[in-house]
């Protein structure tokens, strides 16, 4: 495709170039800054508040949607778009899982409150992680009359099963024992699970 002032033709070879034909802008000064990403995200950096918001409104579990709005609402001469408090609060929860990946600081952030246990492969890779509360344990050596396992069809975007081991208690109400990320829905499995 030619397009004039980018392209010329050499006369002795008579190939196109690429060349700088006209040494001026082929189109005039924006006249809204705000659209750019490189300007929205400089006038963040000027008001740390609204980091501050963003980063509290991500603790407090308010939807990005919500967060935006009133960010619009406190900073209108701010331009922000609901992409760059998605971006923001991608950028913090990184921070706080240390650079992670998220399965990872799953399993580092259960290592406290939960028992668990991870299944790798050869590789290193996760297979199969079980994690349960102690307390539901307790329970479960309470009432280990009734137990019921559930798995749901790879709903996460790992592509892992999940799956859920419920118990009943005397009273006839339910508790969950605990749930499992598995790779597969086979017997090596389940035996992983009911160990």
């Amino acid at each position: 495709m030619f397009i004039p002032g980018l392209f010329k033709k050499e006369k002795e070879t008579h190939r196109w170039i690429l060349d700088l034909v006209h040494r001026s802008h082929n189109h005039a000064a924006a006249d809204r800054p705000k659209v750019y990403a490189v300007h929205r995200r400089n006038a963040r950096k000027n008001e740390p508040r609204i980091i501050q918001q963003l980063n509290g409104d991500y603790e407090a579990n308010i939807q990005a949607k919500q967060s935006w709005h009133s960010i619009r609402r406190t900073h209108p001469e701010v331009g922000i778009t609901l992409k760059d408090v998605k971006n923001e609060r991608f950028k913090y929860a990184t921070l706080l899982d240390g650079g992670l990946p998220a399965i990872q600081a799953m399993i580092r952030d259960m290592r406290d409150t939960y028992i668990h246990q991870e299944v790798l492969d050869e590789h290193g890779h996760l297979i199969h992680l079980l994690f349960a509360h102690p307390t539901s344990l307790q329970l479960l050596c309470r009432y280990p009359f009734a137990v019921g396992i559930d798995c749901t069809y790879k709903t996460n975007r790992h592509g892992l099963y999940l799956c859920q081991i419920i118990g009943m208690t005397a009273r006839n109400t339910s508790f969950i024992i605990g749930q499992a990320f598995l790779s597969s829905e086979d017997t090596e499995a389940y035996k992983i699970v009911l160990r």
